[in-house]
């Protein structure tokens, strides 16, 4: 759950509410600060050790968050671990670690210079929790 109250406290009731229910409510936005605490942060996690599966393409509606879904589904059916970054706004509501939403519509406002360092830094991150 993102703890950004304090952006949208209208919605704070919700957010306390639907935890206490043990639901999941999220929004993918990324707090500048959030941003840089990540990479200063990078020089301090160890490298990812463990193998990465990206899905690239170059316009919508060609099917990357399905197939995103699709092997999540089928590595966790085959009793694999999985760390993802999903990249639609929904990522963390079909429980991948982090939502980076880069699509239509995006919430994102880092710099495309910050792309690279941070999902390596947050890479990093999931791969503590020791994925297959």
């Amino acid at each position: 759950m993102y703890s950004a109250f304090s952006q949208f406290p209208s919605n704070r009731e919700l957010y306390v509410k639907a935890h206490r229910q043990g639901l999941r409510v999220s929004y993918p936005f990324i707090l500048p600060n959030e941003v840089e605490n990540t990479i200063a942060q990078m020089r301090h996690l160890e490298a990812v050790t463990v193998p990465v599966l990206g899905v690239f393409g170059t316009s919508s509606q060609q099917g990357k968050f399905t197939i995103q879904l699709v092997l999540r589904r089928l590595l966790l059916q085959m009793g694999y671990k999985v760390g993802q970054i999903g990249t639609e706004h929904h990522a963390r509501l079909f429980g991948m670690d982090l939502a980076f939403p880069i699509g239509y519509a995006s919430p994102l406002s880092m710099s495309y210079q910050n792309y690279a360092p941070y999902l390596e830094a947050k890479m990093r991150q999931i791969s503590r929790k020791r994925p297959d």
